[in-house]
């Protein structure tokens, strides 16, 4: 096989960007991640205490099967992505449910940065949410919901 111009020019623009992303895994920085990291790629380290005592958290792959399959108090899992207005609009009233719950917990999964996710639980539109009791799906909501209908989902159980 030959190597024509744009071949050429191809291959060594893998070989810079391959070296770059092994200079920066070495130094522990990368470049290009580093300016608008979310709230849900902390998800996938080790919970802290304060963590684990927090009635909203952001999960990802990594950090789903911990905040929510292996819950024993209920957990809504929120799914969203952050240019969502609906989602915009979700956020404060989840974020006012969870300073009153004494029980359970509020999951928050972007959809952007955990795909499969959304895939595994068909997750269609945003946003949706899905309330799990002992690891199981026990009741499903799409679009914006009242702080009340939210909360009461925590109270009836």
């Amino acid at each position: 096989m030959s190597l024509t111009g744009t071949n050429w020019v191809f291959l060594i623009l893998a070989l810079v960007l391959g070296a770059l992303a092994l200079y920066s895994s070495l130094q522990g920085t990368c470049p290009w991640s580093q300016a608008g990291e979310s709230p849900a790629a902390s998800a996938a380290t080790t919970p802290t205490l304060a963590e684990e005592s927090a009635r909203l958290v952001y999960a990802d792959q990594s950090s789903f099967e911990h905040w929510v399959l292996r819950s024993q108090e209920p957990v809504l899992v929120d799914f969203y992505a952050d240019w969502c207005g609906p989602c915009q609009r979700l956020s404060p009233i989840l974020d006012r449910v969870a300073e009153q719950l004494t029980t359970g917990r509020i999951v928050k999964v972007n959809v952007d940065d955990s795909p499969g996710l959304a895939a595994q639980y068909r997750v269609q539109s945003i946003p949706t949410m899905v309330l799990f009791e002992g690891g199981k799906e026990v009741q499903r909501l799409r679009g914006v919901q009242s702080e009340a209908e939210l909360a009461n989902l925590f109270t009836t159980r």
